[in-house]
């Protein structure tokens, strides 16, 4: 889900002050967490009050692709992290996958 590039973000995170760009291209291998069907994976970022979302991964299952760019700004400084949650769309109240976060580096 993560590549190489993300094991030292934290050093990068101390002065935040604009827009934040991520890509979102796809995971491999994420748990199941539907017991019927195949899941419908999608992204969810958010730090502080800024939040985005990508597209519903249909039928992405343990494997989903979406090759999406979010935004979200980076104007909240007393947040410690950026988060990355791959959630299953349910109807309902939708399942957490995995969650990553990314801390702030102190500055």
């Amino acid at each position: 889900l993560f590549s190489q590039n993300w094991r030292n973000m934290s050093s990068h995170l101390a002065n935040l002050n604009g827009t934040i760009k991520i890509t979102c291209v796809r995971a491999a291998g994420i748990p199941r967490k539907q017991m019927m069907g195949k899941q419908d994976p999608y992204v969810r970022i958010s730090y502080g009050s800024s939040k985005a979302k990508s597209k519903t991964a249909k039928d992405g299952d343990k494997n989903p692709v979406w090759n999406e760019e979010l935004s979200i700004e980076a104007k909240d400084s007393a947040e410690k992290d950026i988060r990355i949650i791959v959630k299953n769309d349910n109807f309902g109240i939708d399942d957490e996958i995995c969650m990553v976060k990314f801390p702030k580096a102190k500055s």
